[in-house]
């Protein structure tokens, strides 16, 4: 009973939410000043964005604390590794080595169930973050890209 009241009562104390009035426009803003194609920018959208910009999409069970303080803590770490909502601003330093923690991350997420990105309780539970292949290489050679200085990065790897 003591346990139940104590779960009630912590309902009433959420963590706070990163969310952005208007996400499309924000995250197409973060694409275009990073040069991302459109498919590299799908990509980031269904396994990055949540955990790296200022913009997460919850799912229903956030509703519930204290998941909503994990997930909080959680996107609260990924941003401070790596977001997306200021590395536009770090051209001048700090931008390389983020772009080559990004290829080193996706090539340890291809060989280590838990370790590397997307994190594995993330695709657990986000399906779609469950990169194929292909996917990992247009992400890499998109970061590849940025770090050689080139903008002008086709799509699909052609």
């Amino acid at each position: 009973m003591a346990i139940g009241l104590l779960f009630l009562a912590a309902q009433f104390f959420r963590a706070p939410i990163n969310k952005v009035d208007n996400p499309e426009v924000y995250l197409d803003g973060i694409a275009q000043s990073l040069n991302m194609p459109d498919n590299v920018h799908a990509i980031h959208k269904k396994a990055c964005y949540d955990c790296h910009t200022d913009h997460t999409n919850y799912p229903w069970y956030n509703s519930i604390t204290p998941i909503n303080h994990w997930m909080y803590s959680h996107v609260r770490v990924g941003k401070k590794q790596l977001d997306y909502s200021t590395l536009p601003s770090k051209r001048d330093k700090g931008f390389n080595h983020k772009l080559e923690e990004i290829i080193e991350e996706l090539e340890k997420g291809k060989t280590e169930r838990f370790l590397g990105m997307p994190l594995y309780s993330y695709k657990w539970t986000h399906k779609d973050a469950r990169l194929t292949d292909e996917e990992i290489i247009a992400l890499q050679d998109w970061a590849r890209a940025q770090l050689r200085g080139d903008i002008s990065v086709v799509e699909n790897g052609e």
